[in-house]
C-alpha cells in the first residue's frame, strides 16, 4: 500500500478486529466468516494495488461499506423490528 494509504489500512484492521470479538463473543459465525471474506478482498487489494494503484476515495468507499455490514451484524432487533422487515420490507 502507498504511504498514504497507511490509514486506510489502520481503519479497517481495528474495526475488523473489534468486530471479530464482537462476533466471537455473540457466537455469530455468519459474521464471523463474513469478516474472513472482507480480509480475502483486503489482502487481494493489498497485493494488486501496485499494479491497479487504486484511488483513496475507492478504498475509503470499501472501507465505510464494510464497515456499515459488520454493523449491522452487530446490531440486535427486537420482536417489532424483525416484524415490521417481515411485512413491509421483505415482501
Amino acid at each position: 500500500m502507498r504511504k498514504n494509504q497507511l490509514p486506510i489500512l489502520i481503519v479497517n484492521f481495528v474495526f475488523i478486529f473489534i468486530f471479530s470479538i464482537i462476533f466471537l463473543k455473540k457466537q455469530n459465525h455468519e459474521f464471523l466468516f463474513y469478516i474472513g471474506v472482507i480480509l480475502t478482498f483486503l489482502i487481494l487489494i493489498i497485493k494488486t494495488n501496485k499494479i491497479i494503484k487504486y484511488p483513496n476515495r475507492l478504498l475509503w468507499g470499501l472501507t465505510f461499506w464494510s464497515i456499515m455490514h459488520m454493523l449491522g451484524g452487530g446490531i440486535e432487533t427486537n420482536k417489532t423490528t424483525r416484524g415490521f422487515m417481515k411485512r413491509f420490507l421483505l415482501t
